[in-house]
């Protein structure tokens, strides 16, 4: 009965994830950390460990990254989250849940009061699921960090991510690396840089941009984000800086 328990690689599909869904339901069941990434999870695997984070009260990590859940499993997921007390770092990327599978976590965010790091990249979401997930953010009171790499964000505007900087309170690290940010529909090129005056610790670029990230870091812009990352981006265009 393991406190901590890795199953990356495994390749077990639906049926292994069954199995481990009802460990996970077990009350005797102590694991805090469960890694299940890599494995071939789809939809019905994901709806079955989603039942089993209804009844788990000791699940803190759960990482599904690189699996196939799709928006189903992933709506799942999110159902479980509005009633889950005890999880606080969730990574469901590169699973494949889209728009749809985002607007479901968002709705689930919003609920949640334990969730403090997010792992959401290389998730094939287009416009919609990026536009209702910048909206959720303003509004949890618990996630700290999400990471949102690879999911073509510039469709949505910049514009709807420099909000973010504006207007979240509890945010310290965004990751939107690999986005095309800087060259979205019509978000202002220096929003990025321009959230009320407080409390900015760090802003990195990442890549060959750190130079743009420490004149930003010297005007103390941001109000809680203190880790900004936007690596392989447009940045010039995003901080105004050349």
């Amino acid at each position: 009965n393991p406190a901590s328990l890795t199953l990356h690689n495994c390749q077990f599909e639906d049926d292994g994830a069954i199995i481990t869904a009802d460990w996970l339901s077990d009350p005797n069941t102590i694991c805090s950390s469960l890694h299940l990434t890599k494995n071939g999870i789809g939809n019905i695997g994901a709806i079955a460990l989603a039942e089993a984070l209804s009844y788990n009260i000791n699940l803190t990590e759960l990482h599904l990254g690189d699996n196939a859940i799709g928006p189903g499993g992933a709506s799942a997921i999110a159902e479980a989250l509005k009633d889950n007390k005890t999880l606080t770092y969730l990574n469901l990327g590169d699973n494949m849940i889209g728009d749809e599978g985002a607007i479901a976590l968002v709705g689930a965010l919003e609920h949640n009061t334990t969730i403090s790091h997010f792992f959401v990249g290389e998730n094939q979401m287009g416009k919609e699921g990026a536009v209702a997930l910048a909206e959720g953010l303003k509004k949890t009171s618990t996630l700290i960090a999400i990471y949102l790499n690879r999911n073509g964000i510039c469709f949505a505007g910049d514009a709807a991510y420099s909000e973010i900087t504006k207007e979240s309170t509890a945010l310290i690290s965004l990751y939107l690396n690999r986005n095309g940010m800087g060259s979205g529909d019509g978000g202002d090129p220096q929003a990025m840089a321009a959230g009320s005056a407080s409390g900015m610790a760090d802003l990195s670029a990442g890549g060959e941009a750190d130079g743009a990230g420490g004149a930003v870091k010297e005007s103390n812009m941001l109000t809680a984000l203190t880790y900004l990352y936007l690596r392989d981006d447009n940045v010039e265009k995003l901080i105004g800086f050349v």
